[in-house]
């Protein structure tokens, strides 16, 4: 018991520590490298923790105005950290379903809400305030999601989950992965290009805003933690609703110029409108022709190689919707806020350009053969069905044959019977004669006489017709069963009768 309080309490703090502990040290190198900052330990850690709100998206305000465009990268590494924490607490108490570490899970949430409450409570007084209910919800909410989602991949929910999709729509999630990642790798390179064309203003920017080491450090995290927001503004641009900065809007087809705030991330933001923008529209369009191309063989009937770049397309624009709705936000008071980045019609936008390149790639570039063998399978079962039928209707006569055969087999049998039965009365028959010769011989060999003759021809005519006798024996075992008649010829009562007639 004692073990388990042990690692839910490290899942529930650790990241508190760790996220809390980098939001202090960064900001007390930028404050002791700045040349005109006063470096205080208590104002350090003060600071931190409105930053370590800030990292989960908590809107503070600063001297009255709202800032709630917070860096994406900083939420992104605050969430690995809990992500890490609750599944490596899962592994280490061996749960073995979800419901078992609802325990885990509690324990994280309570411990964000009590962490953002307590920051709140401590910042009231100073310059930079966040609203209390949402320093308690938002770091919970956000931390409890992510531990949700690490502890269902410990218990592998994803492959339990797998058993009820079919292979062209798990194909189609991973496809749509792809090309979430291809979108975020177009954004990323438009924003590399346009900053490389404006690196003489980064430069100068950052040698005057940011002079020295301290401000330089400071400009130089500040622009890497708003580098997840940049891209996603390049993205929405590149897929064509485009973004607002202030008074400042730009999309593919038109711009609107005004004044930016003067950070070196905002450099590329370009002065004015170029006619070549709108081909900037290819790049999602190959990202779906990418989409189509991983499916194409993923399934050999082209209906369901479609529902795989649907359910694509469908993932790729959810995670764009994720991602761009925490890109934005209010940025102060004045002609320089909010940034805008319209979520839903960019998630339209990438839907719609994963949907359609992709759909067309899967079906023509992929196998083609699956119609015609399902027109030949329908055939052959047409032939089947053919035979069976054949075969029902050519029973009956079967059933007719059969029953003559069986017929003809009991005539046969009783064919045999007689001539068995005829055998044995002509043998018996020939038997009677022979002794009948054969006593009379004997009274005439007695009695003496011109009989004699008459005996002898009486004794041959008995043995001839013994002889014949024999004779229609033997033609009866070739028309009949021979060991049939030597089962007959067995059960007499006689067997020296027996022998004497085969």
């Amino acid at each position: 018991m004692a073990a388990r309080v042990r690692i839910l309490l490290a899942a529930a703090t650790l990241p508190l520590l760790a996220g809390y502990t980098g939001v202090a040290a960064l900001l007390a190198a930028v404050t002791a490298g700045a040349r005109h900052a006063d470096f205080s330990v208590d104002g350090v850690l003060l600071a931190a923790g409105s930053g370590w709100l800030a990292m989960y998206q908590v809107p503070v305000t600063i001297d009255g105005h709202e800032l709630g465009v917070l860096p994406l990268a900083a939420t992104v590494a605050v969430c690995l950290l809990v992500g890490k924490a609750a599944y490596d607490a899962a592994e280490r108490l061996g749960h073995s379903a979800l419901a078992h570490s609802l325990t885990l899970v509690a324990a994280i949430v309570v411990a964000h809400g009590l962490a953002g409450g307590t920051a709140a409570a401590v910042t009231a007084s100073s310059s930079v305030t966040v609203a209390p209910l949402a320093a308690v919800t938002v770091p919970s909410l956000l931390a409890g999601i992510t531990a949700t989602v690490a502890v269902a991949c410990q218990l592998g929910m994803h492959r339990e989950v797998r058993e009820y999709l079919d292979d062209a729509v798990v194909n189609g999630l991973r496809a749509g992965l792809l090309g979430l990642a291809a979108l975020l790798a177009v954004g990323t390179l438009a924003l590399l290009v346009a900053t490389a064309l404006s690196a003489p203003t980064v430069r100068a920017l950052f040698a005057e805003v940011a002079p020295g080491v301290g401000g330089g450090l400071g400009m130089l995290a500040l622009s890497l933690g708003y580098l997840p927001n940049a891209v996603l503004a390049a993205l929405a641009f590149v897929l064509g609703p485009g973004f607002t900065i202030g008074s400042v809007s730009l999309d593919p087809f038109g711009y609107s110029g005004g004044a930016v705030p003067a950070v070196p991330l905002l450099a590329a933001v370009p002065e004015s409108y170029a006619p070549w923008w709108p081909a900037l529209l290819a790049l999602p369009v190959a990202v779906g022709a990418l989409v189509g191309w991983r499916l194409r063989t993923c399934d050999p009937s082209p209906v369901m190689r479609l529902r795989g770049v649907a359910a694509a397309a469908g993932t790729a624009a959810f995670g764009v919707l994720l991602l761009v709705s925490m890109a934005g936000g209010k940025l102060g008071e004045g002609p320089m806020g909010p940034v805008l980045i319209p979520a839903f019609p960019t998630a339209l936008a990438a839907c719609a350009f994963l949907a359609v390149p992709g759909a067309a790639v899967a079906w023509f570039a992929g196998p083609r053969s699956a119609c015609g063998e399902d027109h030949a399978g329908g055939e052959a079962d047409g032939v089947d069905d053919g035979e069976a039928s054949g075969d029902i209707a050519d029973a009956p006569a079967a059933a007719e044959d059969t029953e003559a055969e069986d017929a003809d087999v009991e005539v046969t049998e009783v064919e045999r019977d007689e001539a068995t039965a005829d055998t044995a009365d002509t043998a018996d028959t020939a038997d009677t004669e022979e002794t009948e010769g054969t006593e009379e011989a004997a009274d005439t060999e007695e009695a003496g006489g011109p009989e004699d003759g008459e005996g002898v021809e009486r004794v041959e005519a008995g043995e001839s017709a013994a002889g014949n006798g024999v004779e229609d024996a033997h033609g009866a075992e070739v028309a009949g069963d021979l060991p049939e008649q030597r089962a007959v010829a067995g059960d007499g009562e006689d067997p020296d009768h027996a022998k004497a007639s085969l």
